[in-house]
């Protein structure tokens, strides 16, 4: 129940006397057990609010309220009275005419302001003529006004300069918190708080230290904001980019360069070309580019606050597109084991010379070769796997072109043929070549007295030519005669194996004799007759006489029959003899 409004009279109630008789009462009776307390709704109010003085454990037979600001009970701080009895207030010399008591004792304090900040005191009467008294405290906090950032330095400079923020105004009883973009700050290696947390110092400020910064101010009621500041940090500049990052550019395009470097305040730029200025812009355009063109081109960043310069230098080449190179070889067909040498020929300068193999980069091994320039090519100790075609490819920065190809063919090494001779009758014979590749082709040439073998009536080849037959032999063939192997690829005149055999008679004697000859690379013949041949050494336990090459036949063969003879001895040559006993016992 809301109070009714103060009398503007003080008279009515004796309250000196009463309060003298029940200070003399009081001490004879005994204080109750809930002892009567203030609370303050809010304990801490903002000015303009309202704070209640909430009254606890007020006894049942109370006859009158009496209210005080300070702490204690005195006249001269009297706020207003209340009789329960006529529910009559009082109003006091302390009464602000804002002040409002209810029923059960309780004080209304309207619209505070600082000035009521303080202690509050109430006093209750009991019908047992009992006093007691209660103090409660309340505090009433200003209006936060907004703050704002100064700093002493408008344009610190990066690594230079250290900076103090100060949030202002200064307030009484207010806690200042910063923050950095939107982040609370502590202090730190290059952060400093002040005692109240009012000023904010950075030390060394970087470009990194630009914020936003915010200061607050709080206190148990209001908290207010800054507008956030962002700091002026000068800096730079920073080392130029030259765009774009080619270096390489063809004759006739035109050529774009721009400079940045990172810098505040922004840099101002300029160019120059081989020492020679030119235009003072962030871009620098040429047109129609020549090889005159080429050069160092150098980009200078300046900053007019921190008076730094920094340059970058761009080498431009200015290039025309390559022709195609020549290539030449020291041989296109060449056997295994040789050497080649294949040369690469440019007719432009400033380039660079890769090998194709197949069309693809050629893979070198330990028995290739370039020469420091990459235009000789070297094969040593060529294998049939270098079989292929070959061509340089030469490079500038702008284009690429082919050789003319060369096709490298590299005859394999073939086993060394023989010759087989044998009697098919005592009045003929039959030589056969036999080659040690067989899964290789060849063409089989004969050959006469080194002359290409003209076939008579009596002569016979086999279909593959291995075999040459002759029946009947007479004196005619007696002579020289080769066995050619030829393989795929050889040139006109090349022979890859060759067999030679003797044919040698007279009247009804006929001897034949065949030499084995190691070749690859031309025709074999024999310059002599039997009689010059060598004698190989005797075999172990044998006489001279006893020598394999003995034309004489064992004895006691009276037949026609005929004797063949081989010699194998790595240190002479091979050769076989053919006799016929019959002839030389005649």
């Amino acid at each position: 129940m809301r109070p009714h409004s103060a009398c503007p009279c003080r008279g009515g109630i004796p309250w000196q006397g009463i309060l003298l008789a029940v200070s003399l009462l009081t001490f004879w009776n005994p204080h109750p057990t809930a002892q009567l307390t203030i609370e303050p709704v809010p304990s801490d109010a903002a000015e303009g609010t309202d704070v209640l003085l909430l009254v606890h454990n007020a006894s049942q037979n109370i006859i009158g309220y009496n209210w005080f600001k300070g702490e204690t009970a005195e006249d001269s701080h009297e706020i207003i009275s209340y009789l329960v009895s006529t529910q009559m207030t009082t109003p006091g010399p302390a009464f602000s005419d804002r002040e409002k008591i209810y029923s059960n004792g309780s004080l209304l304090i309207q619209n505070v302001t600082q000035s009521d900040t303080g202690f509050y005191t109430l006093q209750t009467l009991s019908t047992n003529v009992r006093v007691e008294l209660a103090t409660g405290e309340f505090r009433v906090h200003e209006k936060l006004p907004k703050p704002n950032i100064i700093i002493n330095n408008s344009q610190p400079m990066e690594g230079e300069d250290s900076l103090a923020l100060t949030c202002e105004p200064e307030i009484n009883y207010a806690t200042y918190l910063w923050k950095i973009n939107n982040q609370m700050v502590l202090d730190g290696d290059r952060l400093k708080l002040s005692n109240n947390n009012r000023t904010l110092t950075l030390f060394n400020v970087t470009r990194n230290d630009t914020g936003p910064y915010e200061c607050e101010t709080q206190n148990p009621v209001r908290a207010s904001h800054s507008d956030p500041l962002t700091l002026n940090i000068s800096y730079g500049p920073d080392a130029p980019i030259i765009n774009p990052p080619d270096s390489h550019f063809r004759s006739g395009t035109n050529l774009n360069l721009s400079c940045h470097a990172d810098s505040n305040p922004p840099a101002q730029y300029s160019w120059s070309f081989n020492g020679r200025p030119l235009e003072s812009t962030p871009e620098l355009s040429i047109l129609n580019l020549s090889t005159n063109n080429s050069g160092s081109y150098v980009c200078v960043a300046h900053n007019p606050v921190t008076n730094l310069n920094r340059t970058k230098t761009k080498n431009i080449t200015v290039s025309g597109p390559v022709t195609p190179p020549h290539l030449t070889a020291s041989n296109t067909t060449v056997a295994e084991g040789e050497t080649v040498e294949l040369t690469c020929i440019p007719n432009d300068t400033g380039i660079s010379i890769q090998w194709l193999f197949n069309d693809k980069t050629l893979p070198l091994t330990d028995r290739m070769q370039l020469s420091p320039n990459n235009s000789i090519l070297t094969i040593s100790l060529v294998l049939k796997m270098d079989e292929a075609e070959y061509q340089c490819q030469v490079s500038n920065p702008i284009s690429s072109l082919k050789s003319n190809p060369i096709t490298l063919t590299v005859i394999g090494l073939v086993a060394q043929p023989s010759l087989r001779a044998t009697n098919t009758e005592p009045q003929s014979v039959a030589m056969t070549c036999l080659s040690g590749d067989p899964g290789i082709s060849i063409t089989w040439i004969w050959i006469f007295n080194s002359q290409t073998l003209q076939l008579t009536d009596r002569m016979q080849l086999s279909l593959d030519h291995r075999t040459l037959s002759i029946d009947p032999v007479r004196q005619e063939d007696a002579g020289e005669y080769q066995s050619e192997e030829r393989t795929p690829g050889l040139p006109v005149g090349a022979v890859a194996g060759i067999v030679t055999g003797v044919l040698v008679g007279v009247a009804l004697v006929a001897a034949l004799g065949c030499f084995l000859l190691h070749t690859r690379t031309g025709r074999a013949s024999v310059q002599h007759g039997l009689r010059d041949h060598r004698t190989p050494a005797s075999r172990p336990g044998q006489d001279p006489s006893e020598s394999s090459t003995s034309l004489a036949p064992p004895p006691g063969h009276g037949a026609a029959v005929p004797i063949y003879q081989e010699l194998l001895n790595p240190d002479l040559d091979i050769y076989c003899r053919v006799d016929h006993k019959a002839d030389v016992d005649s």
